[in-house]
Parts: structure tokens; C-alpha cells; sequence
């Protein structure tokens, strides 16, 4: 597919790139970049590392639960996690006042519930780190701990719930854009519509592996050992596979289109 329709600079911008399609002016990173860059972050070093740890820790646990240092070493995994969340608090609490402001901004519904979120979203790092510093200073009682297990349910349910309702926006309003006509406008606008597609669709499997284990831990019901934790390690696997899909083919795409609308 040759590039036409850009005028001049246009023109002038593909040749510089030496590129014939929408798709060369692509850039993508390595994987060893995205990797690199997620682990600067906490939450990338918690998803990349101590998660994945503690639940390789936890399922050796499961297939030999007898054994002291299979144990052992599940609660220690467990302790570095709920640390990590610990350190996750305060840009938690940063994103809570950024909603907080837009909701007092726009004062409407989708902002309310967007609020929302943000505040179900620190249940979870919360509820970690109160377990990290309890089991320090002392135990927690078991009627607390059950509160705080059905709030963290209830807010996973809450949150994944949003979330997969935004994928659906998201989704329908990308197909109320405009197709440009010329190219490579118009391939790279197709390429980045699929690319945003397959990262709503991650993003949905991520939240039924996380709405389920919420509903589980709701409803309390009678399951083998083995199920929350194929749920809970479904749902970072859904999430890390999102994150590089986003770090690798959606966002360069997005940044070549607004490279080449910007020369065109």
C-alpha cells in the first residue's frame, strides 16, 4: 500500500522514514524495553515479580501442603506482597483527589462512578497493608479479618464490573470515529482500531478471572483450594499479557498516526 494523499510535508515525512506502508512508520519497542520500563514502576515490579513469585509459592504449597518449607515459603512470598502494597498507598490516594476534583468539576454520573473506582481500587492495597502492618504490631481478630476479606471482594466485583462497562464505551465510541481516507492515515487508523480491540478483549478476561474470584470470596462458597488461586493467577496473567499488548502494539501505532497527522 503507497502513501498518497499527504501533500508535501506528508510526503516528505514517508520518504525520511522510508517507509511504503502505514505499518512501517510503526515503531515498536522490544520486550526487554517494556519489561525494563514496568519494573521502574511499583506496580510493575509487583506484577512482574513478588505476584508471580507468591503464586508459584502458593500453588507448590498446594501440591504438597505438609511440607514446613513449601509453607514457609508461601507466607513469606505473601508478606513481600502485601508490603509492596503498602508502598502503593500513597499514589492510590493521589488518584482518589484527582477524581475527587473531576467529579466536583463535571458533577456527573460517569464521573461519580469513576470516583468510585478509584476509591475500590485502593481496597485491595489497603486491606494488604493493614494485614503487612498488623501481623507486626498484632493479630488481627478473625470477625475483622472477615470484614475486610468481604469488602475486598466487593470492591473487586465493583471495580471489574466498571471496568469491563468502559471497555464497552471505549469500544463503541471507537467505531463512531471517522476513517481518514488517504494513507497512511487510513491504515494506521485500521491497524490501531484491531490493536485496541484485542487490548479490550484482554482486559474483559482479565476482569472475569477477577469478578469471579470476587464473587467466590461474596458468596462464600464451598470450592477446592486450587480454584481462587487459577483465578487470581489467570487475572495477572491477563493483566501483564495487557500491558505489554498496550507498551507494544497499541501505543506506537497511536504515536506514528499522530506523528504523520501532525506532518500531513
Amino acid at each position: 500500500m503507497l502513501i498518497s494523499g499527504l501533500g508535501n510535508t506528508g510526503k516528505e515525512y514517508a520518504i525520511q522514514h522510508g517507509a511504503s506502508s502505514g505499518v512501517d512508520l510503526v515503531k515498536k519497542p522490544t520486550y526487554w524495553e517494556v519489561v525494563s520500563k514496568h519494573l521502574a514502576t511499583l506496580s510493575g515490579a509487583k506484577d512482574l515479580v513478588v505476584k508471580p513469585i507468591h503464586y508459584a509459592a502458593e500453588w507448590m504449597k498446594l501440591a504438597d501442603p505438609k511440607c514446613p518449607y513449601r509453607v514457609g515459603v508461601a507466607a513469606a512470598t505473601k508478606d513481600a506482597k502485601n508490603w509492596f502494597s503498602l508502598a502503593e498507598l500513597p499514589g492510590r490516594v493521589a488518584k482518589i483527589f484527582e477524581g475527587t476534583g473531576e467529579f466536583f468539576e463535571k458533577r456527573t454520573p460517569g464521573s461519580l462512578l469513576a470516583l468510585i473506582n478509584k476509591v475500590a481500587k485502593i481496597v485491595s492495597p489497603l486491606s494488604d497493608s493493614i494485614k503487612a502492618v498488623s501481623k507486626q504490631v498484632h493479630p488481627l481478630s478473625d470477625a475483622f479479618k472477615s470484614r475486610l476479606e468481604f469488602i475486598g471482594n466487593a470492591a473487586m466485583c465493583f471495580g471489574t464490573a466498571y471496568d469491563t462497562a468502559e471497555q464497552g464505551r471505549k469500544h463503541n465510541e471507537a467505531n463512531k470515529q471517522p476513517v481518514p481516507v488517504s494513507e497512511p492515515l487510513k491504515t494506521l487508523h485500521v491497524e490501531g482500531q484491531h490493536a485496541e480491540t484485542r487490548g479490550r478483549a484482554i482486559n474483559i478476561a482479565r476482569n472475569a478471572s477477577y469478578f469471579a474470584l470476587g464473587a467466590l470470596g461474596l458468596a462464600a462458597l464451598p470450592v477446592a483450594p486450587w480454584v481462587p488461586l487459577a483465578l487470581a493467577t489467570s487475572g495477572l496473567g491477563f493483566t501483564v499479557i495487557g500491558h505489554f499488548h498496550q507498551e507494544i502494539a497499541v501505543k506506537p501505532i497511536e504515536k506514528a498516526r499522530i506523528e504523520v497527522a501532525g506532518a500531513a
